[in-house]
């Protein structure tokens, strides 16, 4: 008995030791600013505080033309001491400027229990003057005369659990100053913490409902602290502009209110205080004043038009994600700034085809794969020196170096600050051009004492890798035609969104120009034949709301038109359409994109719900061929034994990140960094810190059974 003892002992001792020399091989997930970054030099790095690292960085990397800093912040929110705020200069997210020092400084006196350690500037904002022309509605109209210097968030942003501005609606595409630069409408992207600390990144956005329960009628509001656009109703709160700058043409409901918090799930009753109908005196409103105004213009004028003073209102709020990943995350967000260039998404890295100047240092939010959120700036590496950056291949080339899941730009330019707590002061660590610079908000990481635990971080929905059929009843596959990499796909006076009721993907028209969605089928594993699959099958819905114009589509396959659609249905009602592609001898090779112009003819709101899209080698729709009937000689059909295992249809599962290159639909040679080409292979199987863990560790267990049989036939003498 002892011999057995001595031999499990020494077993297990040797278990141990392969334990600690593993171990030893391997680097934590969560450990923060582990990350070497390609051709600097480091620094320094500190920690902050339990769960923070800091680190900074000098070279001539990522492709820019002279030596740049990096200065980055990871944090493992699951430390308990741990917080993330988004904190305004001012008690609005309009006119809210003020140096990102006294900002510190005035969130750290009002919140005695939090010590501000390390902030960065947030959201990216703009400031737009009143001689913009509106660009989409093509009517050429000033845009928010009067407005001169007034400044929002581009996109979805929270402060302390309330929704300071939606994101950014399609009205806002306007003429600049010059005349002749469009800035057209795109989605904005947001980073935001839940109430349970967990990060999140991905296209948020807000529905509200606004229904007149003296009247019994109810309309749909289009955002939150937006511009005043045409053809929409904005829905303007006390943490928005004292007024809405709207043009003359517009109707605006004032209203008082019972104190409301602007959030999902929010219900807010009011009663009408004023109607200020086209071309009158414009009411106004102060911050905390418990007031909401409704600007309504175009087509939606009408819908508040007949607003009465005294009319008692209800406001619904509805917090979702265009992206149809983390609708539950987001309608948990305290928290949220907003940027719009996405450099990784999913665990996947692309330039999408943007141009970034070298000479434009910017601020980076991102998630890394296990879970921190990594707060960074980057530029020149001196104070007083031109404006340093680097380009978009070189950003691709960083996030793949910060093992980044999601990440995206924040503002740029003079507006890059990084703030670091030293001693009772806040100090740059970064080389601002203009450290004077007044910011509208910073992201501010605190420490304080200790809340609930960490929540659970989501996974990355699943989508198909096949492409011969999109299921858009999948969230995981509204990846293939949202704003996100890798590959390339747009539309063109559309907006599209995945669509949680009806389990679907809407595609609503902007205005009557054109209006279609485009695919790039380059990423589809495999390739999907055009010239053995004859058959597009489209299974779509038309709400009886639609226009009489809206009756046919248009396709086009790899930039050739192939045609009308046939007709649709429109009676609320999902059918499958079938088009056949047989005699036409253009629908041939792989597809590469498929664009589908939704409707041939259409009026602004017109929508189209599409389960999926589907290329068919058979038309589905066929006279099947009648099967012969067996002869009497034929013999039965054997029966499976009765161990054979039933057929089962696998469900559908979430899958581990993946990270891979984006298909190559741009070579800008200037924007690949020179110092370490980017990586067109796919990442797979274990890591070479666990390959040589288990090898070392198989070494070890070999010798150590050696060792006890030694050991062993020694007791035995």
């Amino acid at each position: 008995m002892k011999k057995f003892s001595k031999v499990i002992s020494a077993i297990l001792t040797v278990a141990t030791v392969v334990s600690m020399l593993t171990c030893s091989l391997s680097v934590s997930a969560a450990d923060p600013a582990v990350n070497k970054l390609t051709g600097t030099t480091k620094l320094s790095s500190k920690s902050l505080a339990s769960g923070v690292t800091y680190a900074s960085y000098k070279g001539k990397a990522y492709g820019a033309s002279a030596n740049l800093q990096f200065d980055v912040v990871e944090v493992d929110m699951s430390s308990k001491n741990l917080y993330i705020d988004n904190v305004y200069g001012g008690k609005t997210a309009a006119h809210a400027y003020k140096g990102g020092a006294s900002i510190l400084s005035s969130f750290k006196s009002a919140n005695s229990s939090l010590t501000p350690i390390a902030a960065i500037n947030a959201d990216l904002w703009w400031m737009y003057t009143d001689s913009a022309k509106e660009n989409l509605a093509g009517n050429g109209s000033l845009l928010a005369a009067g407005s001169s210097g007034h400044a929002m968030s581009l996109g979805f942003s929270m402060s302390n659990g309330e929704i300071y501005t939606s994101d950014r609606l399609p009205g806002e595409s306007f003429i600049a100053r010059d005349g002749k630069q469009p800035l057209n409408y795109e989605n904005y992207v947001s980073f935001g913490i839940t109430s349970d600390s967990v990060p999140v990144i991905s296209n948020p956005d807000v529905e509200l409902t606004v229904k007149n329960t003296t009247q019994n009628k109810t309309t749909p509001a289009d955002g939150v602290n937006r511009l005043p656009v045409n053809n929409a109703i904005v829905m303007y709160t006390d943490k928005g502009p004292k007024q809405s700058y709207c043009n003359t043409d517009a109707v605006e409901v004032k209203i008082k209110c019972s104190a409301y918090t602007v959030k999902h799930g929010a219900k807010i009753t009011g009663t009408v205080e004023s109607v200020s109908l086209a071309g009158k005196t414009r009411p106004t409103m102060t911050a905390d004043s418990n007031y909401i105004i409704l600007t309504a213009r175009g087509t939606r004028y009408n819908d508040l038009s007949g607003y009465k003073t005294g009319d008692k209102i209800e406001i619904s709020v509805n917090v979702f994600d265009r992206d149809g990943k983390y609708t539950k995350e987001w309608q948990k967000v305290t928290d949220a700034i907003s940027g719009h260039l996405r450099f990784a998404t999913d665990g996947t890295y692309s330039t999408n085809n943007v141009a970034i100047s070298t000479s434009y240092p910017a601020t980076l939010i991102g998630i890394t794969k296990s879970g921190n959120v990594v707060m960074m700036t980057y530029g020149q590496a001196q104070t007083g020196t031109a404006r340093q950056g680097i380009a978009s291949g070189g950003i691709v080339q960083l996030c793949k170096d910060l093992d980044l899941k999601d990440g995206f730009v924040l503002d740029g330019g003079g507006s890059t600050q990084m703030y670091l707590k030293e001693g009772t002061s806040y100090v740059h660590v970064n080389n601002p051009t203009e450290p004077n610079r007044s910011l509208l908000n910073l992201l501010v990481l605190s420490t304080g004492p200790n809340r609930a635990a960490q929540g659970t971080i989501p996974a990355v929905a699943s989508r198909d890798k096949d492409m011969t059929t999109l299921d858009f009843s999948k969230e995981g596959n509204n990846w293939y035609l949202s704003d996100q990499t890798p590959v390339e796909r747009k539309g063109n006076d559309v907006k599209f969104r995945y669509d949680e009721t009806q389990k679907a993907l809407k595609v609503t028209t902007l205005s009557t120009k054109d209006p279609y969605i485009e695919i790039d089928y380059s990423a589809s594993s495999p390739k999907v034949s055009a010239t053995s699959k004859k058959y597009l099958a489209i299974e779509y819905m038309l709400p009886t709301t639609n226009s009489s114009k809206a009756t046919k589509g248009q396709i086009f396959l790899n930039g050739k038109t192939m045609g009308n659609t046939s007709t649709y249905t429109r009676d609320g009602k999902y059918h499958t359409m079938v088009i056949d592609y047989t005699s036409k001898a253009t629908w041939k090779s792989n597809v590469s994109k498929l664009r589908f112009d939704i409707f041939a003819s259409a009026s602004s709101g017109d929508t189209i719900y599409i389960k999926s899209i589907k290329f068919l080698d058979k038309n589905p729709n066929a006279t099947p061929v009648p099967t012969a009937k067996p002869s009497a000689t034929t013999a039965p059909a054997t029966k499976p034994p009765a161990t054979q295992a039933p057929v089962t249809t696998a469900p559908v599962v979430t899958e581990g990140i993946v990270v891979t290159e984006a298909p190559v639909t741009e070579a800008p040679v200037e924007d690949v960094p020179a110092e370490d080409p980017v990586d067109d292979g796919e990442e797979s199987g274990l890591p070479m810190g666990a390959i040589i863990g288990i090898i070392a560790g198989g070494v070890v267990l070999a010798a150590a059974i050696v060792v006890t049989v030694i050991l062993i036939s020694k007791k035995k003498k």
